[in-house]
């Protein structure tokens, strides 16, 4: 059975002195590049798990505070479409204890994560995040 086409993306933020985004490195056999926390929505489970289970799995942080969808997009993936949800989520913590999927972290100010991002996807999604953000203070 192939995977659901639903994808959770969360962008992972601290706000110590400013706001700062986690970026995660792909390994080379998955691309080898800089992305958000990205995972697969599985059978029977809900946005919510999805969510903090992708975070626990990917770099191990069990506790934060997730916004509400903030961006949605499509891409194609073979022959069907893949939906792609993202959220926020501030952490209280810069510990990260990185999944064999991904090879290094960064926590970088949102200009320097657009910039570092490679994939337009990512870099949309770290924009209407920015955007999002200095509506809301």
């Amino acid at each position: 059975m192939r995977e659901l086409p639903i994808k959770i993306q969360t962008i992972v933020y601290r706000n110590d002195d400013g706001i700062k985004v986690l970026l995660i490195k792909r390994n080379l056999e998955d691309g080898g590049f800089w992305q958000t926390v990205t995972g697969t929505l599985e059978l029977n489970e809900s946005i919510i798990e999805s969510r903090a289970r992708e975070l626990e799995e990917e770099i191990g942080i069990k506790e934060a505070n997730f916004s509400e969808e903030i961006h949605r997009f499509s891409w194609e993936k073979k022959d069907y479409t893949v939906v792609e949800l993202v959220y926020s989520a501030e952490v209280f913590t810069d510990k990260v204890i990185l999944s064999s999927e991904h090879t290094e972290y960064c926590w970088l100010p949102i200009p320097e994560a657009i910039k570092k991002v490679d994939k337009q996807n990512i870099k949309n999604s770290l924009i209407k995040f920015s955007e999002n953000f200095s509506e809301s203070n």
